[in-house]
Parts: C-alpha cells; structure tokens; sequence
C-alpha cells in the first residue's frame, strides 16, 4: 500500500492546515473509496473527480514504472537555424530568376540596346535622314512631282500665260471661294498715277451675288444695283473676291484668254493644292511640304535657277535648287552653324 492510503489525514487540499484528529469521521472511511475523493472546488459533477487515466498511459506505467522520464512539455521546440550545424543545411535547388546567369545576360543586352537606341537617335538618325533627303531629291523628286503634283504643273502653267493679267489668286481658307486679281496692261501700282481699283464682292450675307461686269476692248464697266455704270478705260486693277467659277462674267473669261471649263479646272486645282500662290515677276511660287523631309518652295521661272548660300559669323544660310521639268524648280533653304 502507498504512503498516502495509511495517512489518516486525506486530502490536505480539503483539509486545509486542520489536522486529522479534529475530523474523526475521516478514519471511517474506507480506503478504496479514497480513490474517488475529489476537489470539490470544481462543483458537485460527479465525472471530475471519479475520472479514471487512459488505459494507455496506465499500460506504459505498468511497463516502465516510475523509471520513466515524462517530458516536462508536449510541445516541439521551436528550430533556432542560428545554432544549428551549417554542415547539415541542405540548400534547396530552386534559384530566384534575378539571381540566375540569364538574368544577367538580359539585363545587359536590353542595357546595350537602349544605349544604341539612344546614340542612333541623338546622333546617327540625322545623318541617315539627311542621305535619304539627298536620294529623294536627286533621283526620285521628278518622278513624284510628275505622279503627284500635277495639279501644281497646271496652275503654273496657267498662271505663267496670263502672267500679265492675273497678278494675284488664292483659295479662301475653309470654304470653296477663291480671290482673284487681275489688271490692265498698263497697270501701274503707284498711288501718284491715278491707278483706278474695282472690287466685286461675290457674297454678301452669305448669298451669292450674280456678277454682271463687263470687260470689253480693254475697258471695265461696273455694274451695281442703285448706282449708274461706271467705267474704266485704262490703268484699273479688278478684284473678285469670295467667288466660285461661275460668277466670273464670261468677258472676264474673253480677256484671259480661256473658257469656262478651263478655269473652272484652274479653280479645282487651286483647290487641291489647298495654298497659296505668288507671283513676283517672272517667277510663280508656291510651298509645298513633304511627310518625311521638310517644306520645300516650288518655283516657276523662266530663267534657271542656281543654288547659293549666304554666311554669317555663327551661321552659313545655304538656298539649295534642283529642276524637276524645264522651267519648275524646287527650293529647299538650310542654316547650318559654321563650325569655328
């Protein structure tokens, strides 16, 4: 028998500091009811304290006895990788992919390829578009000129057979009107020669205005409603602004020297050309701009023209000309810094 199953006073958690003595009714009590005594602290429920051990920690009492050395705690302790052995540190085969060679090799070509990207536009672009310019205007400007720019030809042509005539046309921006300026032959803009000017006004409140002036022999009648016609012999300028192709007077068309279906065809090339065109002289021009180099004037001149170039301390303006038929020219200007 145990200690605790000869010792009078059972339990002490009960009994508190009171000796057995003052509690004879404890030696009454049989020894194997002892077994279900209990703390009463956790209520009257009978299952606390009449509970019985598993059966299989009581096997491994049986076997091992007391010799056993249960583990104060249950829990796995927690791994420290500081203090174990590097030695049995096995590394995992798995590699990041910015720790990896490839990486390495990407980065530096991607590296390489921004840096001549960066040269080629800083340095060797401007070079390479100035070569391909030069081959487009050596070999390939005519032919472009003639596939697409017929309507300048037309106009040009035109306009250098009335050259004595017609000094001044332009289309209208944002509608299908035109300005046209002709003059006598013996017109002279000088405010001190009594040079006579006429104007007819082709719309008025947005209405269209139905011309009747008259050009015969040289000589302008004007016609307007309230006024009597008034007439200019000589030395007159005419100006027709805001018209279409049918509001020039067919006399108008007589003196010029054309039909209706032919100006009305100038009108419509004037229209795809959509800018306008001077007339200084002996010479008609206009400008016209490529998509890939640059704004280039387009010269009508009966004389050939020749490249020059004019230089200053900083910089050497160069006026380069090439011919694209026997009397139209292009002209592109360029400013390059002189170097010093």
């Amino acid at each position: 028998m145990t200690d605790w199953e000869t010792t009078p006073c059972y339990p002490e958690e009960i009994i508190l500091s009171l000796n057995c003595k003052e509690l004879p009714w404890l030696a009454d009590i049989p020894a194997k009811d002892k077994t279900n005594m209990g703390y009463m602290g956790f209520g009257m429920r009978k299952e606390v304290y009449t509970r019985k051990p598993k059966k299989a920690f009581e096997k491994v009492k049986k076997v091992y006895g007391k010799e056993l050395d249960f583990p104060a705690s249950n829990k796995s302790k927690k791994r420290n990788k500081a203090t174990e052995d590097p030695v049995s540190f096995v590394p995992h085969p798995y590699q990041p992919f910015h720790e990896r060679p490839v990486y390495r090799v990407l980065r530096a070509l991607v590296i390489a390829a921004a840096i001549g990207v960066a040269l080629w536009f800083i340095y060797l672009d401007q070079d390479y578009q100035r070569h391909k310019r030069q081959q487009f205007e050596a070999t390939q400007f005519r032919a472009y000129y003639e596939q697409h720019l017929s309507s300048y030809d037309f106009v040009f042509r035109f306009l250098h057979d009335r050259s004595d005539k017609i000094v001044d046309v332009d289309k209208n921006y944002g509608n299908e009107a035109f300005y046209l300026r002709i003059v006598s032959p013996d017109f002279t803009d000088d405010r001190y020669d009594h040079s006579e000017h006429a104007l007819f006004e082709g719309r008025i409140l947005s209405q269209k205005v139905p011309n009747e002036d008259e050009l015969i022999d040289g000589k302008l009648t004007i016609y307007r409603e309230g006024f009597l016609p008034k007439v200019y012999p000589s030395n007159w300028s005419y100006s027709l602004r805001n018209i279409t192709a049918d509001q020039v007077p067919p006399s108008v068309l007589a003196y010029l020297e054309t039909h209706a279906k032919t100006f009305s065809a100038f009108f419509h090339a004037l229209s795809a050309i959509d800018r306008p065109v001077y007339i200084k002289g002996d010479s008609i021009y206009t400008y016209w701009s490529h998509e890939s180099y640059g704004q280039y004037s387009l010269v009508y001149a009966e004389k050939p023209l020749a490249s020059f170039s004019e230089k200053t301390r900083s910089y050497e303006d160069r006026t380069i000309v090439g011919a694209l038929t026997n009397h139209v020219y292009w002209v592109r200007r360029d400013r390059v810094r002189r170097k010093t």
